[in-house]
């Protein structure tokens, strides 16, 4: 069976033949199947072994430990699925099951169609569970997290209640900006600290929201702290409601903004003597070569220079009085009239980009809008000026352009390049088939292996679309697929499992490391299982630090006696010295139940072209 890597069960079946039977079916199914006989067996199994996914358990399995009791050992060591494969269907024997695991009950002889089906369901309940308890940490890290942010957060945190008018809580921020203790402040109304006409707009803003009129969730107040000193802030609250849709209380963010409101102050004084000399303020304007306006609190234009009614081709007449929703194509007009409106509601300067379409060309702009406000406090207009970034913008685009053209002559070179090396195979495989000799044919069907593993090199650039890097653990897979469908298909008993991590590396890492696997791989399926032996080639890859750490390894025939990589006649183990050494690594072999060739590489090192 093909397809997603297989899994691994511990079958615990006391009946040899019945165990035989279902082993067999399973691992036709594409599972690795472990068989236990006993429950001593079957837990001893689990605690050696962590790569047990799942238990099919019977229930009797004759003297010693029955399989409910083994069951209750399995998952007091590990969190694994458990299902009972059982003849039994009394209900008080179910129920005795159901009390251990909950990942089902199979009657045995029920046929393969529902204990595969049964298999699965407990894989996805074991999934699902897995994924509640990892959302439920997350839960509670993220709740520590946000008690963790209040705390410390640079900002002052409370909440109020409104029908009261009373905090509820205080973060040490606030407590540490206002020199209140936080039991004060649990003791303390909002208005004990509001002074000055903060006092007024708190009652008129409290009395709009018990009455379930919308109030802004921004407000500026001028405080008096603990020491007898005034500071200006700025709260954002995050309104609740309840159930009559009143809002009933809120968390407040509060900022310290003195130095803005003095300055905002400042701009005011300024905006004032500029109207005591209108003449010279609108010639200033006018003759600003950067668009200027204003706008009305109801929204409308309340003024336009020269450089803006031009750049919006219209006259002055025709914007003084309108609203954006008359000047502005719809999208443009929106864009222009929600971020005019959080300025009027929040008095709080903000920027947008803007866009003026134009029959020569679309002309972009950084817009600042500003309140201005009254002696009392309140925005009675917003000014704006805009910088023209059209030079700017058009320079982005042209770099963004060339960015693109230049990945696609990427790929199309790839694309090239790839044809150009399948091209190749053919032709030495075509050279091969003619040849007359038999190591002629030998040398050309090793080229074109070589050929093929750079092919898979350059087919993954030319699906990333990337020449950075690519997944080493990923090419050696396409690199073992293709030679597997050369050799193992005809040897039938052989066969490739590959243990890879996932590996990052570069083209000059890569390309190497595609050769030295082809050479280790062809020649174990070559020359380690004669005669129709059957066995299994296994394919390493991981990084450990610094260090990338190949190996490929067999349980064949073994190496002839004397053998030495350094001092080996075949021109493959040549190669895969030669480049281990180019990469500024090493190549070894060791002999045993297993004959493991590993290459050793510094990640991130290869020789320069």
């Amino acid at each position: 069976m093909t397809g997603s890597p297989s899994r691994t069960l511990l079958l615990v079946e006391d009946e040899l033949l019945i165990a035989e039977s279902e082993s067999a079916m399973l691992g036709n199914h594409g599972y690795n199947v472990v068989a236990a006989a006993t429950g001593e067996e079957a837990v001893a199994i689990v605690r050696e072994r962590d790569d047990i996914d799942l238990v099919l358990m019977d229930i009797n399995l004759g003297e010693g430990m029955d399989g409910t009791e083994a069951a209750e050992q399995i998952l007091a060591m590990r969190d694994i699925p458990v299902l009972f494969l059982s003849s039994h269907s009394e209900p008080e024997v179910v129920h005795r099951t159901e009390r251990i695991t909950s990942y089902g009950y199979v009657v045995k002889h029920s046929g393969a169609t529902v204990l595969l089906a049964s298999i699965r369901m407990a894989f996805r309940l074991h999934d699902a569970h897995r994924r509640i308890l990892e959302r439920e940490q997350s839960l509670r890290e993220n709740q520590e997290r946000y008690r963790h942010l209040v705390d410390h957060v640079p900002a002052g945190i409370y909440e109020v209640d409104f029908t009261t008018g009373r905090m509820i809580s205080v973060n040490d921020y606030m407590c540490e900006m206002s020199g209140y203790s936080r039991e004060e402040f649990m003791n303390m109304r909002l208005p004990d600290i509001i002074i000055g006409e903060g006092q007024r707009v708190f009652r008129q803003r409290l009395g709009k929201m018990l009455a379930g009129e919308p109030v802004s969730p921004y407000v500026d107040y001028e405080i008096r702290l603990k020491d007898g000193s005034a500071r200006w802030v700025t709260l954002k609250n995050m309104f609740y409601y309840g159930d009559s849709g009143a809002i009933t209380g809120a968390t407040v963010v509060i900022h310290d903004i003195t130095e803005r409101k003095e300055e905002e102050l400042r701009r005011e004084a300024a905006i004032r003597v500029l109207r005591e000399s209108e003449e010279e303020y609108r010639i200033v304007l006018e003759e600003s070569s950067d668009p200027i306006y204003s706008f009305n609190p109801d929204g409308r234009y309340r003024y336009a220079n020269r450089t803006f009614a031009e750049s919006v081709g219209r006259p002055v007449s025709e914007i003084v009085g309108r609203t954006v929703w008359e000047v502005f194509p719809r999208e443009e007009a929106e864009q222009r009239f929600t971020t005019l409106k959080q300025v009027l509601e929040s008095g709080v300067p903000r920027e947008i980009e803007v866009r003026l379409p134009r029959s020569g060309g679309d002309r972009y702009y950084i817009a600042s809008m500003n309140p201005v406000r009254n002696g009392e406090g309140n925005v009675q207009s917003v000014i704006c000026t805009s910088k023209d970034i059209t030079v700017r913008r058009r320079v982005e685009q042209a770099l963004e352009q060339a960015l693109e053209e230049k990945q696609a002559l990427f790929r199309e070179l790839l694309h090239r390049f790839k044809n150009n090396l399948a091209m190749i195979t053919s032709l030495v495989g075509l050279e091969k088939n003619r040849a007359m000799s038999g190591e002629t044919r030998l040398a050309l069907e090793n080229l074109r292996g070589r050929i093929e593993s750079m092919a898979n090199l350059y087919s993954i650039l030319h699906r990333t679309g990337s020449d950075m890097g690519i997944r080493l653990d990923q090419y050696i897979g396409q690199i073992a697929q293709s030679i597997s469908r050369t050799y193992v298909t005809g040897m039938g008993a052989v066969t490739v499992k590959t243990e890879m991590a996932p590996v990052d590396a570069d083209m000059r890492i890569a390309a190497p490391i595609g050769l030295i696997v082809n050479e280790l791989l062809t020649n174990a399926l070559k020359y380690a299982f004669p005669g129709g032996r059957k066995g299994t080639v296994w394919i390493g890859l991981e990084r450990r630090d610094d260090e990338i750490l190949l190996s490929v390894s067999d349980d064949g025939a073994g190496l002839p006696a004397g053998f030495a990589i350094g001092e080996s006649s075949g021109f493959g183990m040549l190669l895969v010295k030669t480049m281990a050494q180019q990469l500024g690594g090493s190549c070894g072999f060791q002999r045993g139940e297993r004959t493991v060739f590993t290459v050793r590489v510094p990640a991130g090192r290869g020789q320069d072209d």
